[in-house]
Formats: C-alpha cells, structure tokens, sequence
C-alpha cells in the first residue's frame, strides 16, 4: 500500500462493518468514524482498532482529513442519513479526498404486494398517513425521525416504537411522549418469526418501516406483516430515487412549512451548511460492497479478498436451503443467495428457492442441474459465472452430495464454501419433544438400508427415507417383522417446516395408505422398548430353525463358526451350502450392516432358506440359488466366506473366492480327517497363511423319564484362516 492512501469509513451500518473488516484482513490503514457511544460499541465488538467517536458537520469533517491526511473517505451511512452522506460529500469536495459512497441496494426486496403496502416519500407523510389507520402502530424507523412522525399521529396511546437499547434513543423516545411499555428498546437483526411474535403481542394493526434493503431487515418485517395480514407504510428509500424528480426529494408544502420554522432556530453557520447540503447532488460515485472493494484495491495496489470469490479464483457454495419454507433460510445461506450470479439444484428445490427471490441477486440464473460433474462442465461452458451456488434439501450433512462435490470442485481450483441449513430432522425432533442424541440415526435415502435390523437394536431411531412411498414400505416392514411387540410405536413426520406440514402415528394400513398419499420429504421415529432387553449377540437354538430334511450347522458348531469368522459392521459373508441357513440368520441378526449371501443348490433347501429369513424378517440375508463356485462371480467381493457344503469343489471355491480378495477371512467344517487334510493343504496354497483347526464334540443330555441320557453329537473339524 502506498503511504499517502489512509481511508476513512464513515459507518455505523452492516455494509460499514463489512469493508472495515476486509480492510483490516488486507492490513489496509483505516479508521472509522461513528456518531455515537453505542455505534462504537459495536464496531468494538466487531474488532476494529481506530474509531473516532461524535457527530460532526462540513468543516468538521474537511479538518480531520486535512489533519489526518485521509486520501479516500467511504460513506457508509445509512441510505436514509441524506444530511450526514452531504456533509461527508461536501467535505471531501473541499478537501481534494476521494469520495466513495458505500450505496446499498434496497430495490431487490422493494416491490412488496400493493394491496398492504403503502409507500410515502417522507417521515412527515408516513405520519399523515398512520393518522389515518386503525389499531396500534409499531414505528420500526428508529429515533431520528419520532418527533417528525409523533407529531403527525392525533393518538399517540396507540403508538409502540422498537429502537436500539442505547441511552440516546431511549431518551428520544421519552421526549417524543412515549412511555415505558411503548418502547421497545432491542438490537437486530430481527427474524420473521421474531417480528411476527412482536407484531402479535402488540396487536398491531399498521407497521411503519423504511425501505432500508436486505441489510435492514426490510423483507423480514414486511413478509410477517404480509403473514398477520398487517397494513404496512414503508418510506422509501432517498437514495433510489431517479434524478431530477422532485416528488422523492421534497415533502409536502406543509412540511416545508415546518421546517423553515425549523430552521429559523438554527445558527446562521448551520442554516449555511444545510443549504450548502441541499445544493449537492450525487454523481456517479455510487458503489455496492463489492465495487467499493474493487475501487479500494485499485487505488491501494493491495488485494482484497471479496465477498462471493471475485477475481481469478471462482467461489462456489455448497448451502443447506431447509425443508423448503423460505422463512427457514439461514442468515448465511440467504447472504449466499444475495451475492451468488448462478444457483444450481433439483428442479423441486429450485421451485422452492423461487420463493426466495427477495434474497437473490438481481438477474440470478436458476440451472435444474445438482450433479457435481454436470455442474462443472457448465461452469467450463460460463466462464462468466464467478460465484455459484448448489442448493441441497435440508442440511448439507444429512442425505446430501455436498461432501463428494467439495472434492469435486476442490480438486479443480474452485474456491468451496459449505452452508450448513436447518435439516428436517431437527425441527421433527423438536416437535415430537424427542431428543437427537436419544436416538440413532440412519438414512435410507437413495440406499439400501435394514431399517427393520437397526429397530431391533434400537430403543429410539429416526430413519430419513428417501419418500412417502419408501417410508410406508419400511413402516410395513417393520409392523410385519415385529408384529409381537405391543410396545413398539412408530411417528411420522411430513411436510415438515411448511404451512402442510403434520406429524402423526403409524398403526395400521390406514395410516400407511395415508403416508403413501403425501407429498415431500418424510422423517420416522420408531420407538422400540424391548430393544434393550434382548442380548447383544442374538443366538438362535436348534428349534426355532424351520429344518425339513436338510442338514444343518448344530448350534454348538455354529457358536464357535460365528465367533471364528469375526464379522463386523459392513462385512459381506458368503455362507455356502448355506442348508437351512442356520449360520446365515445368527450372522444376520449380528448388526443390521453385515450382508449375508446363502449360496444353495439344493431346490429344497432354498425353500427352507426363504422360509427362516420371512421368519425373522431378515432384509440384509440374500438368497442365491445356483452352485459354488459357479455362481459367485455375481456377487459382491466377499470378505468373509463360511464353507458348510462345497460339493466336492472345494479347491475351486477357496481359488474363486481368494481371487475376490485375497485378504478373505475362511471358515469351514467337515467330519472327515481326509477333508479336513485337503483343505488345510489347499488353504496352505491358496492364502499362504497357516490355517487354525479345533475339533470339536459336544454331548447333549436328553431327559428320559427320571434321568438326563447323553447323546453324543459326531466330531466336527473346523477349520479356518480367520484370525
């Protein structure tokens, strides 16, 4: 930076605060100017080191430019502080300093509905105007113009103000004859929900505001006035009006009346500056945030990071947009939106952010596209789009393809933003009472999922799905496989964050037909007490197996097979020759994310696997019906195998299922002292690791009349490379 470039902001507004803290990111010098003690306060708060505190007129100014040897003066003020921007302009005319006016851009959000909304070019005609209204006004405008406004108003009982909670406006909000319960003293930003509660406690019948854009809250005040069906009189903003036509810079007769009286008390010094104020007019020294920034890195030679990704890096932001109602944007994304030339998204997500359109930038362009590949061929194609945004449903961590598109466009050399947003599941937690970190959470959106094996392990699950349609199968399903439990209950949450939105219990196929009718996302809450009373490993005696005349692991093998294998979460097990698929159901019943494949042959026992699998509504247990090893090049690459029957292929399935991975874990029985040589040899080439054999006999004592008989099972090898 150049030594004779020193800026001084003149602030007090968002905008302000924004470029002061940029500049100070950059290590520009700067110093900021505010009228008040509570102005300073927050500028304080927002980190910023040089503040000069009072308000000051033309030569005030003009000398501490001149003293401090300031070269470039930001006007920052609010778009309605028309008499301090001309003092600023003035001075700087006079000083030789370039003047910079910080504009900001309130005529995105200004063409609300005309059938409540009514507009005047002056406090003075706001006043006229709320004269005329029925019920109680809230004046949401500040302290500066209350007298004005005040003196308007016959009836001032029915009058409420909301200011900052300094002593200044206080103190004008008591000389204007307001008392305490009439002064609503708060520091924004103001949410529509917020004003919506206020304007209700107030009973309030006309709301006054200004046109004071994005930064001022305006939208949020004027879409809950819209909700309640409140009248609303905005005083338009002076900065927007067209030159040369004097209907939006002068009041009405009478109010000019009013303010020679005015100003016939002022000192000849004072009456000489405002005239002198009232002779400027703007030129063409109107700049956005963004501008300001560009037109300040020019004249110092430092770079400056900007808002949104300008210059040779291209931002794109990964945001969270909510369960669809607008009014549950969050404060980052709709800044987002405010910055952003291109939004990406589902077709059905664009149409809600269609609704938003008082938080985009003017001339945004909505592209139907989320697919992170497609997103980029289109920014290669529109080297003109410098910041994007892809919109997700909901929050960026649930059911969302934000976390693979940030590698995505990471690996190309986009600068990569992530917006969290308020999920579905939140506010569904919030209305059912249930806490999140009282339940588990699993998706099935777009995935394969064991809903039914995670309920059983679970007291409370919230479960996404990826539609009503989805959501009523998994809900069958569930209902189906646990049909004997008289506690379990399942909640259904639909439409949730939109005016549609209920939350109900699924009991029978009524309410599954009613869940299949709805439209958008849907969230499930099943409430299972008898989870925390069943064991942690699940074993299934001989008994409760459907068997026929097939053969079958004995549950004393079948302990010590399970235990061997050492499956985990994720593992994908082939059990072949799976028989009655005794083995396949304890291994399924492990955790709901073991996928277990029973490779049979014999057409009688895939009857008795179909059979033991509806039994115990096993979703992760697969049938395959075919021959080992003929058959497993269909399946997913194993990483366990348990060997139950091989059909005298033994060495052929170990080759097969060890060219799948050669890291596989094996287990396998026999009887005979020459299969279990065979496959120890087999096991020895194959793997090149050294197998582990324990025999195993086991004796059951069977009660006959007085006294327990033993009966003793064969000898079983088992053998395996599982560690």
């Amino acid at each position: 930076m150049r030594v004779k470039d020193r800026i001084l902001i003149f602030g007090g507004t968002t905008e302000g605060r924004i470029l002061a803290g940029k500049l100070t990111e950059a290590g520009i010098e700067h110093t900021v100017s505010v009228a008040t003690g509570y102005g300073r306060h927050i500028e304080e708060e927002c980190g910023e080191g040089s503040i000069i505190e009072g308000r000051q007129n033309s030569s005030q100014i003009g000398e501490m430019i001149n003293s401090s040897g300031y070269t470039v003066v930001v006007d920052a003020t609010h778009p309605f502080a028309i008499r301090a921007s001309a003092e600023i302009k003035s001075a700087c005319d006079a000083s030789n300093a370039r003047y910079i006016r910080l504009s900001r851009n309130t005529s995105v959000i200004s063409n609300a509905d005309t059938d409540f909304v009514t507009y005047a070019d002056s406090a003075g005609e706001a006043g006229d105007i709320l004269d005329g209204t029925c019920g109680n006004i809230m004046i949401l405008t500040g302290s500066r113009d209350l007298n004005e406004i005040l003196g308007r108003i016959s009836d001032k009982s029915r009058v409420y103000v909301r200011v900052l909670p300094s002593a200044e406006s206080i103190s004008k909000c008591c000389e204007a004859g307001l008392l305490g319960r009439q002064i609503i003293a708060m520091q924004g930003p103001f949410s529509e929900q917020l004003n919506e509660s206020l304007f209700r406690e107030c009973n309030v019948g006309v709301i006054l505001t200004k046109e004071s854009g994005r930064e001022g809250g305006f939208y949020e005040k004027i879409e809950a006035a819209k909700k309640l069906g409140i009248r609303a009189v905005v005083i338009r903003n002076p900065e927007a009006a067209e030159s040369g036509k004097s209907g939006r810079a002068k009041e009405n007769s009478e109010s000019a009346k009013r303010q020679g009286a005015t100003d016939s008390l002022k000192t000849p010094e004072e009456n000489e500056s405002a005239e002198r104020c009232e002779k400027i007019k703007y030129r063409d020294d109107k700049y956005d945030l963004e501008g300001t920034l560009k037109l300040i890195e020019e004249i110092t030679g430092v770079p400056i990071e900007k808002e949104g990704g300008e210059g040779p890096e291209r931002k794109v932001f990964l945001a969270g947009v909510g369960p669809g109602d607008v009014r549950l944007l969050t404060c980052e994304v709709r800044d987002a939106f405010f910055v952003c030339d291109t939004v990406f998204g589902a077709a059905s997500v664009l149409s809600r952010i269609k609704k938003s359109a008082p938080y985009l930038t003017e001339g945004a362009v909505l592209v139907p596209m989320y697919d992170s590949g497609m997103i980029l061929d289109y920014l290669s194609e529109h080297k003109e789009v410098k910041r994007a945004l892809v919109a997700y449903s909901g929050d960026i961590s649930l059911c969302s393809g934000a976390r693979d598109a940030n590698e995505v466009f990471e690996r190309e050399g986009y600068v990569v933003e992530k917006l969290s947003g308020i999920s579905s599941l939140s506010l569904f937690a919030s209305l059912t009472g249930i806490p999140l970190e009282e339940g588990r959470v699993v998706s099935a959106h777009g995935r394969k999922c064991n809903v039914t094996g995670y309920v059983r392990q679970n007291e409370n699950l919230f479960v996404l799905p990826s539609d009503a349609n989805g959501a009523a199968t998994i809900c069958e399903n569930i209902l189906s496989a646990e049909r004997d439990s008289a506690e379990l209950t399942i909640t259904a949450g639909t439409e949730l964050g939109s005016d549609a939105q209920e939350v109900f219990d699924i009991g029978g196929s009524e309410d599954i037909l009613k869940l299949r009718k709805t439209e958008g996302r849907v969230i499930l809450f099943i409430h299972n007490p008898s989870a925390v009373k069943k064991p942690v490993i699940r074993a299934i005696s001989d008994e409760d197996i459907i068997r026929g005349e097939v053969p079958m692991t004995k549950e004393e093998i079948r302990g010590l097979v399970i235990r061997y294998l050492g499956l985990c979460p994720g593992a994908v097990l082939f059990d072949i020759g799976a028989g009655t698929g005794s083995v396949s159901v304890e291994a399924a019943l492990l955790h709901p994310e073991i996928q277990v494949f029973s490779v049979e042959k014999n057409s009688d026992a895939i009857g008795l696997l179909q059979s033991n699998r509806e039994k115990y509504s096993l979703e992760n247990m697969n049938i395959v019906e075919g021959e080992a090893p003929d058959i497993l090049s269909s399946l997913p690459k194993p990483s366990h195998v348990f060997i139950g029957g091989s059909g005298k292929r033994l060495p052929e399935i170990i080759t097969a299922v060890t060219r799948m991975n050669s890291d596989v874990k094996i287990v396998m029985t026999c009887v005979t002292p020459e299969t279990m040589t065979q496959a120890l040899m087999i096991l020895k080439e194959q793997t090149d690791r050294d197998a582990k054999v324990v025999q195993v006999s086991a004796t059951r004592y069977i009660k006959r009349g007085n006294y327990h008989m033993p009966d003793a099972m064969n000898p079983v090898y088992i053998i395996g490379n599982a560690d």
